[in-house]
């Protein structure tokens, strides 16, 4: 009788603690929402952000501020690509997780907002900043790869090409 009840509290315990470990570790997610980007969204760019000081980090709070010296101008992106670009970023879970990187490196989308705030989307990092490069919050990166992000680009530049 003792040993089917200490089964039974060791059984419920081994429950409890994978439950904790499966969603207790579980990334925070975050979603652009179109129709507030849509409404928000000054001008979409395409810059190359040289950065060869990107490291991982566990912290969310400690980043480097946006370097504007470190960015290249591509180009703006307009019309029926920048819907394009914003439909497909607002369908795209981000995750928010504990080891990421702590500042953009590469190609990214530049998205600045009327009030001239900007994110930074880039392969591995999507984080926000005010009208002067302060950083203000990691928002994550891709959860499902970066597939979305490198088809759009691609897509884009070929739609520059004379």
């Amino acid at each position: 009788m003792k040993m089917m009840k200490l089964i039974k509290a060791l059984s419920v315990f081994l429950i409890c603690l994978t439950f904790t470990s499966c969603v207790g570790c579980s990334p925070i997610s975050f979603v652009y929402e179109y129709e507030e980007l849509s409404d928000n969204v000054a001008v979409v760019e395409l810059i190359y952000y040289d950065n060869l000081r990107t490291r991982p980090v566990r912290d969310y709070n400690n980043h480097p501020n946006f370097d504007f010296d470190k960015m290249e101008y591509i180009a703006t992106i307009q019309g029926e690509m920048r819907e394009e670009f914003l439909k497909t970023i607002s369908n795209t879970l981000i995750l928010n997780h504990v080891s990421h990187q702590n500042s953009p490196n590469g190609i990214c989308v530049k998205i600045i907002y009327e009030d001239g705030y900007f994110d930074i989307v880039s392969s591995g990092y999507i984080g926000r900043f005010d009208s002067d490069g302060e950083f203000i919050e990691y928002m994550g990166t891709f959860n499902a790869g970066l597939r979305p992000f490198y088809l759009f680009i691609i897509n884009f530049l070929k739609e520059e090409q004379p």
